[in-house]
């Protein structure tokens, strides 16, 4: 087995974590598409999530230092990079995710509403607020971090 050196990163780590944060860019602004607003979040919070991965790793192999971090477990190498409004992305991208799952109960395929009993939908009802308000909340975080990480960067 060969390793080619040159790859290999001869700055210290704290150096090349500072590096590979320098480098890091955020996603463009992606312009609103569709009439189905909740696919388009969804589609805008997982391209997020996406990127924050793939350009972690582009800076990393493009400074050299792709083979210090386990590129078999690239979401957790990556997760100390990330920006601010990314983790948040994530976070509101976890909750769209389970109020997605929760309506699958009333709605799909697989719904289980008309076996639901009154009290049953009730609670079914309730849990489904928790779910919105809870997405609604990581979003507007989301949001409000995305705009100062692009207001830092156009201060820079």
């Amino acid at each position: 087995m060969y390793i080619r050196f040159e790859y290999i990163s001869v700055m210290p780590m704290s150096r090349t974590d500072e590096a590979i944060r320098r480098a890091r860019r955020p996603l463009a602004r992606l312009p609103r598409s569709g009439p189905d607003r909740r696919q388009w979040l969804a589609a805008l919070l997982a391209a997020e999530v996406r990127h924050a991965t793939d350009d972690f790793w582009a800076c990393a192999h493009r400074l050299g230092a792709g083979l210090l971090f386990d590129g078999y477990h690239r979401e957790r190498e990556a997760d100390p990079f990330r920006f601010t409004h990314e983790v948040r992305a994530r976070q509101a991208w976890r909750w769209l995710s389970d109020l997605n799952m929760h309506e699958g109960d009333k709605h799909g395929p697989w719904s289980r509403w008309a076996h639901f009993n009154e009290e049953r939908r009730r609670l079914w009802r309730r849990h489904w607020i928790f779910l919105a308000r809870g997405f609604l909340k990581r979003f507007r975080e989301y949001e409000e971090a995305r705009g100062a990480c692009y207001d830092f960067r156009a201060a820079a």
